[in-house]
């Protein structure tokens, strides 16, 4: 009995994850590039009007998304693809088959948020891992560590990190009088 149960279970799981590896999301806009993203340049057609649905393919990362759209069906390779916008209004960036909430629209320096899994106990509370990437587009954990080595050329930058932030969980402060991250205004 007990490894019916088992069976069981595991066959639950499995299709639980294929119903969502393969999610489909309603889509208002495309990006090529993050250059695209930050000055709102849409590409492959959906727009708040017309939204399409893209499926990716996260259980089984594929190289391509499909892309439905106006009774049409499409591929678009994953590589020439920065990222999607949501209905909601959510946006999110497919990277090395994961995909990262986009926190901001800034040229120099994007942040991102991941939902990482929890145990049953903390299933209630959604918890994050934070990224950025710089103009080169290269996804990085979000460590003081890691934003010092992507500015060696501002000397400052460094200082002003270690006397604004005393532990990486601060470095998804917000500017409420600014109205943006408190690391986009620093590195004004």
């Amino acid at each position: 009995m007990r490894i019916v149960l088992n069976c069981f279970a595991l066959l639950l799981v499995i299709c639980l994850f294929s119903i969502n590896g393969d999610a489909q999301v309603k889509t208002n806009a495309l990006y090529r590039t993050p250059a695209d993203y930050v000055k709102g340049i849409t590409s492959y057609g959906p727009s708040a009007a017309n939204p399409g649905k893209l499926k990716l393919h996260l259980l089984a990362p594929k190289d391509y998304v499909d892309l439905s759209f106006n009774g049409n069906n499409s591929r678009i390779p994953v590589s020439q693809l920065f990222g999607y916008a949501t209905i909601e209004g959510k946006v999110f960036c497919i990277h090395g088959g994961d995909t990262y909430e986009v926190m901001n629209k800034n040229a120099r320096l994007l942040l991102y948020r991941k939902r990482t899994l929890s145990s049953n106990r903390e299933y209630r509370n959604d918890r994050y891992s934070y990224y950025f990437s710089t103009a080169d587009g290269v996804i990085h954990p979000l460590t003081s560590m890691e934003l010092k080595a992507a500015f060696p050329d501002k000397h400052d930058w460094a200082d002003l990190l270690d006397t604004n932030f005393k532990h990486d969980n601060e470095l998804m402060a917000y500017d409420s009088y600014h109205h943006m991250y408190k690391l986009e205004w620093l590195l004004k």
